[in-house]
């Protein structure tokens, strides 16, 4: 597939991995005139970010980070790894699949399709789920990421964002980041990611 520049933007990937199991999630950013320093830092705020919301609900079999940040300008960009230290999650009680996400909703000021994203969250532990349903406890953490995702990047002077690469079916190039301005899991049913389960 053709690489699509995208206008300031950086692309971080956190991994997570816990028994034979290993995903990640995928978080877009937007600086002007950023550097390899500036990618640096933005991997570490968002390290901070899950662990301040979600270090004491992921199960203790959880290891995350550290986060490796992408300079999606070009097709060359640097590629930069955090600094901090992986963390390992807090919860002792039995380890869900990864399968099993809690969705985040992300929203811009902007309507339709293209001008939103989700986050699906992985790696709690049973004591999270209720007759099928995720605990308003969960909810409230996962909301807690989405604020510090904009929080922490925002301090190093990076926006948390939404990277449209198709506006109304047409290609955009350069793709583009619109600013996060809210983030809500509408739904407390578990999201289904089957691609997570087994995935070495």
């Amino acid at each position: 597939m053709t690489f699509i520049p995208t206008t300031n933007g950086a692309l971080v990937i956190i991994p997570f991995s816990a028994y034979d199991h290993e995903w990640s999630n995928h978080l877009w950013f937007s600086m002007t005139d950023f550097d390899t320093a500036d990618q640096v830092n933005l991997a570490n705020a968002v390290l901070s970010a899950y662990f301040n919301a979600l270090d004491a609900s992921f199960s203790d079999e959880v290891t995350y980070g550290k986060p490796v940040c992408y300079d999606m300008r070009t097709y060359d960009g640097p590629v930069m790894t955090g600094t901090d230290v992986a963390q390992v999650g807090e919860a002792v009680t039995e380890f869900l699949a990864p399968s099993l996400a809690v969705c985040l909703t992300l929203r811009t000021a902007k309507r339709g399709r293209s001008f939103r994203g989700r986050v699906y969250v992985s790696g709690f532990t049973e004591t999270h789920i209720t007759n099928g349903k995720w605990t308003s406890t969960i909810i409230t953490v996962v909301e807690a990421l989405g604020l510090g995702l904009v929080t922490y990047p925002l301090a190093q002077g990076w926006t948390f964002g939404v990277r449209t690469g198709y506006q109304d079916g047409v290609a955009r190039n350069p793709a583009f980041i619109t600013q996060v301005v809210g983030a809500e899991v509408r739904n407390d049913t578990p999201a289904h990611q089957r691609k997570r389960d087994g995935r070495t």
